[in-house]
């Protein structure tokens, strides 16, 4: 699941409704939850809805991605938290990015290995976001302007820090963190 889709989730009303304790789909279970909410309602056709889930509030936001940061394979949280915090705080970019480098490098090793998910950028981009929002700070992902489009932007006290992911599969591994 790509974390910051979630705040622009489309789904249909039956789906929300549904509830099977052994079968209940993800939107489903985060509406049921309070974790998403209804944002907008459209009916393309006469008859059929679509609705668009996203955060009630960014209390919510940061509550859910504080829970899913050890899903993702940060396994001490609060301190990397502070890290992040204490390397925003002072814009020290280099800090910064040798805590980005650490974040990936502390990744268990067997979510990788015969398995795809390391091919798809969605999957980094994941952890950044789900970093940055447990933190509670602004980030905007996929902002599309004249200029062209970033995959993701961290607005913190007046400073805008902007992130690109790109998964090159023909070099060297490990070569994306250098």
């Amino acid at each position: 699941m790509f974390t910051p889709a979630l705040d622009r989730w489309e789904t249909e009303p039956e789906l929300l409704g549904r509830f099977d304790v052994d079968d209940i789909a993800t939107e489903a279970l985060l509406f049921q939850t309070g974790y998403l909410t209804v944002k907008h309602i459209e009916e393309p056709m006469l008859g059929y809805r679509l609705y668009t889930l996203g955060f009630p509030n960014q209390e919510v936001e940061t509550s859910l991605n504080h829970a899913l940061l050890p899903v993702l394979g940060l396994e001490n949280a609060p301190r990397e938290r502070k890290t992040l915090f204490t390397y925003l705080r002072a814009h020290d970019l280099a800090g910064l990015e040798a805590h980005l480098k650490a974040l990936y490098a502390g990744l268990p090793h067997d979510w990788y290995r015969n398995n795809p998910i390391a091919r798809y950028e969605g999957h980094y981009a994941s952890v950044f976001y789900s970093h940055f929002a447990a933190l509670g700070v602004n980030v905007t992902v996929e902002d599309a302007s004249h200029h062209g489009k970033v995959d993701m932007t961290v607005d913190f006290a007046g400073h805008l820090y902007l992130f690109e992911f790109k998964v090159v599969e023909q070099l060297p591994e490990g070569s994306a963190l250098e």
